[in-house]
């Protein structure tokens, strides 16, 4: 099976990935868009949850990560509900921890199962995943995850240019089996590029609306029994079947209301506002090693990513007012 990806080439992969990448669980991934909600107001924001874990399998073999590595980045999402972390705002999941809840369950799958084992591999191969230091790390260090969704989504929807992409890319080490960058300008470029993604476009005036307008229906949605626990497995296009032939006629009004071409603007805390939306504080804060010397934090060696952090972290924390017009 041969992988074609824009941020990583085109790669041939072994029997056990391709046979993981047939197995149901992984399939499902297909039809989980990244932005979860916001890809109603937006159909250009369509990155899959398959597509970013095909890229963490893809940058986790490119840093000389192991096999059984590159089959844990491949199912690392393999638990994500329909929407992505919609599901966190309509439970009350404040941590956006709701699918590595489920994970360990999901990933147990009998074809996925039956995939691992004919490699010949046990579950104690793969897990737990916090294992894999390139694959997932604790803010504020660099790993797989966090790298492919910055990159792939500020290239897809924002322009990043591969030419840049590329040569971050080729920019990328590892000290000590964690992510690091050559380069303290490479730092300050990744810096940048993840806070127009966990900041500008996960607080976007449309992501905002989307997620509140649908957890709302979602919620409603469970009020009438119209969705129980095990819809939240399906694709996002089934999920919305499921309410559209269950629930209400006002669920289905309310539903109606999130489309391309609503009008929304920006605003203050002391104007009149419909929504306000926190969200979990994410920043970064990447090792950099440059040719023999000493591995620091980039911020040791940047005003500039020291004053974009606290910038980002307070933005985050106050959220963002949206007024529907």
């Amino acid at each position: 099976m041969r992988l074609v990806d824009p941020l990583y080439g085109s790669v041939e992969i072994e029997p056990v990935l391709a046979e993981l990448f047939q197995t149901p669980p992984v399939r499902r991934l297909a039809g989980v868009h990244q932005a979860g909600a916001a890809s109603l107001m937006r159909p250009q924001w369509n990155v899959t949850r398959l597509e970013h874990s095909a890229g963490v399998l893809l940058l986790i073999r490119r840093l000389g990560g192991s096999l059984q590595e590159q089959a844990a980045g491949l199912l690392h999402d393999v638990s994500h509900t329909a929407f992505s972390h919609l599901v966190d705002r309509v439970l009350d999941h404040p941590a956006e921890d709701y699918h590595d809840q489920q994970w360990d369950e999901i990933v147990k799958a009998p074809s996925i199962a039956a995939a691992i084992a004919g490699a010949g591999w046990e579950w104690d191969d793969l897990l737990p995943l916090k294992r894999w230091s390139i694959l997932e790390q604790p803010a504020p260090d660099m790993c797989a995850d966090r790298v492919d969704y910055t990159l792939r989504d500020q290239h897809r929807y924002f322009g990043l240019s591969l030419e840049e992409i590329h040569a971050f890319l080729d920019a990328l080490t590892l000290v000590d089996g964690r992510m690091a960058v050559k380069s303290v300008e490479w730092a300050e470029w990744f810096v940048d590029a993840y806070y127009r993604e966990v900041v500008d476009f996960f607080l976007d005036p449309d992501n905002v609306y989307a997620h509140e307008r649908l957890s709302g229906v979602l919620q409603g949605a469970i009020r009438e029994g119209a969705v129980t626990d095990r819809d939240w497995m399906k694709t996002d296009r089934d999920l919305l079947e499921t309410v559209q032939t269950r629930g209400s006629e006002a669920l289905l009004c309310r539903l109606s209301e999130i489309r391309p071409g609503v009008r929304l603007e920006e605003c203050g805390p002391d104007e009149n506002w419909d929504i306000h939306l926190k969200q979990k504080v994410r920043w970064i804060d990447p090792l950099v090693m440059e040719g023999d010397g000493p591995v620091m934090r980039a911020s040791q060696r940047s005003a500039f990513i020291w004053e974009r952090t606290s910038k980002a972290k307070e933005r985050m924390e106050k959220g963002v007012y949206v007024r529907i017009l």
